[in-house]
């Protein structure tokens, strides 16, 4: 259960790393 957890929180972290990334160029894009 706790690897499961483990695995999960880094898998949302790097989707979270993902989006902001996307917002940054989207943003940038419409500048």
């Amino acid at each position: 259960m706790l690897r499961g957890n483990a695995v999960i929180s880094q898998v949302t972290v790097t989707i979270n790393e993902a989006l902001d990334i996307r917002n940054r160029e989207s943003s940038v894009r419409e500048c």
